[in-house]
């Protein structure tokens, strides 16, 4: 502690007074003594402010994704990374991603769509998977395998429909048959409570294909409806926050966890 005293005071004593002013003010005039010390405790204080916010990461992940795939790996990266500071924002439709403070971006778009404006040109951008989409309800309610292809289930059940699914075209055999339905359809906007609603509502609804392996209490009817329904999952990195190394771990954290889990797509 000897040398920083030392220092302090040299500092101190280089310091240029005004004229006309002096180093000392009182409670009497409305002048204090400022300290160099504290003066420096003062700036280290807002240079960890700075860093702090420099710090925070932005990551907007679509919901199915975040459930389904990328949420353990984020787990376990919290958890090894105590002092990071990362904050999730709402995507509200995971096929038109609007938070343009995001540093990291994972969204759904399907294979004939325009990427969004924002994340044409200078996002670095990469493709993570295509999804297959299929119609899904808990084995519990669909004993059998007649079922897996009788299309009469689609009157035995209710469906649920996530609402930023009804106007992807890729997804349109699906779409055509909730839009049929005068009743029985319940349209909402959470993946996770979707998922509730077919494993213990007596409900069908459409998923990825692979979540019946995530899930044994699920049954896949990939033969229920004609065609293939795909989307893509795609990753961005904002410009401006690519060279962070806070910001290049998450963003190879989910690219290892889609790597580990590239049987199920």
């Amino acid at each position: 502690m000897c040398w920083r005293k030392e220092y302090l005071k040299l500092s101190l004593s280089e310091r240029t007074i005004p004229s006309g002013e002096d180093r000392v003010w009182g409670p009497g005039n409305g002048r204090y003594l400022v300290p160099m010390e504290q003066q420096e405790q003062v700036r280290q204080r807002h240079d960890s402010q700075a860093f702090a916010m420099e710090s925070l990461v932005r990551v907007a992940i679509a919901e199915p994704l975040l459930h389904d795939i990328v949420n353990r790996d984020l787990i376990a990266y919290l958890r090894a990374n105590r002092q990071a500071r990362v904050e999730l924002l709402p995507l509200d439709n995971p096929f038109n991603p609007q938070p343009e403070d995001a540093h990291i971006l994972v969204w759904l778009r399907w294979p004939e769509s325009v990427l969004p404006r924002m994340y044409r040109s200078d996002f670095t951008m990469r493709p993570l998977g295509t999804l297959e989409y299929v119609p899904c309800v808990a084995k519990r309610y669909a004993r059998g395998r007649a079922h897996r292809s009788d299309r009469t289930i689609l009157e035995k059940f209710m469906l649920v429909q996530l609402q930023d699914y009804a106007t992807v075209p890729s997804l349109a055999p699906w779409n055509r048959v909730v839009n049929q339905r005068r009743a029985g359809v319940t349209t909402l906007r959470s993946y996770g409570t979707m998922r509730e609603l077919v494993r213990w509502g007596a409900c069908l609804g459409l998923m990825p294909y692979y979540v019946p392996r995530l899930d044994r209490n699920l049954l896949a009817l990939p033969d229920l409806l004609p065609g293939t329904m795909e989307v893509q999952a795609w990753l961005a990195v904002s410009p401006d926050a690519s060279c962070r190394p806070d910001v290049s771990a998450i963003a190879d954290m989910i690219l290892c966890a889609f790597n580990e889990r590239r049987g199920l797509f």
